[in-house]
């Protein structure tokens, strides 16, 4: 089954490399513009706008740990259950539903960690989205995060 899956998943490779890359131009085009001669930050809208990054960062975040506990229970009930459709069809639907999921969050907190940066000339946006690449790269599936997803689903451990 570890064979099936990792074909299954292939193409999530291609995106969240897509999510990560599309997040590195982002910020290489922030740093250009921010380095232009026009460029006017409006400083006083750094802290609050860092502030609301950090709300969105810890309600996805607790977002995201709800939905994984949510689809693993799924899959664990679906397989004690005796669901008919093919394990590693139900295992790699899970995994990339969590794998796109988890992603997409962190790409959206690293483009509006360089949006912030763009309104305000604070760097802590910047740091902000580099954190988020961090998060959207931890994403990438490999066969080790393979088996710990369907030895979760399996009960063997929680993830």
């Amino acid at each position: 089954m570890d064979d099936q899956l990792a074909e299954r998943i292939q193409p999530l490779k291609v995106i969240i490399l897509a999510m990560a890359g599309g997040m590195v131009a982002f910020a290489v085009v922030a740093a250009v513009v921010a380095n232009g001669e026009s460029f006017k930050p409006d400083e006083k809208a750094g802290p609050l706008l860092l502030g609301v990054l950090g709300l969105l960062a810890a309600g996805e975040s607790v977002a995201y740990v709800v939905l994984r506990h949510v689809v693993l229970a799924k899959l664990k009930a679906q397989e004690h259950g005796g669901s008919s459709a093919d394990p590693a069809s139900r295992i790699g639907e899970g995994f990339s539903t969590l794998t796109i999921i988890g992603g997409a969050m962190a790409e959206g907190l690293g483009l509006f960690g360089v949006v912030i940066y763009l309104i305000s000339g604070n760097a802590w946006g910047l740091a902000a989205a580099g954190g988020a690449l961090l998060a959207v790269l931890a994403q990438f599936p490999t066969r080790a995060r393979i088996r710990s997803f369907t030895s979760a689903v399996s009960g063997q451990m929680e993830l």
